[in-house]
């Protein structure tokens, strides 16, 4: 794994998790508890104690923090008694990197001490929704290739017309679509009209 420290943010949930997924496919095996642990806003205040207990027969332990977006705070205002994200935990998860994968995800700004802190020593990824419909359509010929299918961009459009633009809800309709046209290679526009869900 390249990066043991990463920051996902922006409002596409969709590629969030994607991003998460690919993080948590690379770390292997993942027991709760043991060498997974998902931290919120409820249960941030121990990230100090995960970040500086080891892996029990494990070499590393993927810690995934879920940050509200009224917590991440900007240098302007890093001296309030919100300020989570402190010097003396930076300095421990750096400490730390050869045993944990640390992932913070959330609505996180560029200009927090967080973002700027993975920024520096690790990887930032921002999933951003695309601007237009336009963009979209590529990304749906994409997914019915990635599952063997075939999706014209005129039918990829009307998808985009039919179903929204959600990248989470357009997935699904796409697995509904590959299961109808079963053998059949090609997804057309009367298979949308029939299966996928209008929004």
């Amino acid at each position: 794994m390249e990066n043991s420290i990463y920051l996902i943010t922006g409002e596409d949930i969709f590629e969030r998790e994607k991003e998460l997924n690919k993080i948590k496919e690379n770390c292997g095996e993942l027991v709760k508890g043991i060498n997974f642990v998902t931290l919120d806003k409820e249960t941030m205040y121990l990230l100090h104690s995960e970040v500086t207990t080891y892996p029990f027969g494990y070499l590393k332990k993927l810690i995934i923090v879920n940050v509200p977006s009224k917590v991440t705070n900007t240098e302007e205002t890093a001296t309030s008694k919100n300020d989570w994200f402190n010097e003396e935990l930076a300095e421990d998860i750096l400490h730390s990197l050869d045993v944990n994968v640390i992932v913070f995800m959330g609505d996180i700004q560029a200009r927090s001490k967080l973002y700027k802190f993975v920024q520096k020593n690790g990887k930032c990824v921002e999933c951003n929704k695309p601007k237009s419909k336009k963009d979209l359509a590529p990304w749906i010929v994409s997914l019915a290739r990635q599952n063997g299918k075939n999706i014209s961009l005129e039918n990829a459009n009307h998808m985009l017309q039919i179903c929204g633009t959600d990248k989470l809800m357009l997935s699904n309709e796409m697995q509904k679509l590959i299961d109808y046209v079963g053998d059949n290679d090609e997804i057309q526009k009367q298979y949308i009209e029939k299966v996928g869900i209008r929004t």
